[in-house]
């Protein structure tokens, strides 16, 4: 039992003679391929960190886009609400149509004559927008048509982006 132990501890002197001799070779042969893998790497790293600013980017314009509509909205319940007071009667009506446009400039559906799309086209047109424009496209249509399998196209489109930015 005790050779089991002392045999190899013997013999390694030897095995690592064997690999200190044959070391600059293979180290040879490992830095031959080495500026290709790192060419290789550096592409594989630039994609994925374009990928993940793209991401971050869609991230972005989603969230202000989302902040500017609820910021509309709310002035224009604000300028509802005060508009019975005496200095603010006077421009209410002006004010609320400029709050009133600029909503409807920032939700207009992004696909042109969605209305007159019937439900299988208009779940298609959801296909390869950006998170902002599935966003007005959902807002749209549950504010028009209310159409459940495009509203559910839709939410789809969103969750698919969603979870394609959470695995890469």
């Amino acid at each position: 039992m005790l050779d089991k132990i002392v045999d190899p501890l013997l013999k390694a002197p030897e095995r690592l003679k064997e690999e200190l001799k044959n070391a600059p070779e293979r180290l040879r042969e490992e830095l031959k391929d080495a500026p290709e893998r790192l060419r290789k790497r550096g592409r594989e790293v630039q994609e994925r960190v374009g990928e993940r600013l793209h991401e971050l980017k869609e991230e972005g314009e989603e969230r202000a886009w989302t902040a500017e509509t609820r910021v509309l909205e709310e002035a224009g319940k604000v300028i509802d609400k005060a508009s019975g007071l005496p200095v603010v009667s006077r421009v209410a009506p002006s004010a609320g149509r400029l709050v009133q446009e600029r909503l409807e400039a920032v939700t207009r559906p992004p696909v042109p004559d969605f209305d007159d799309l019937n439900a299988r086209n208009a779940a298609q047109a959801a296909r390869g927008l950006s998170r902002v424009d599935l966003q007005k496209l959902l807002r749209y249509e549950k504010a028009h048509k209310n159409r459940k399998t495009v509203r559910e196209a839709i939410e789809a489109e969103l969750r698919r982006q969603r979870y394609r930015s959470r695995d890469a």
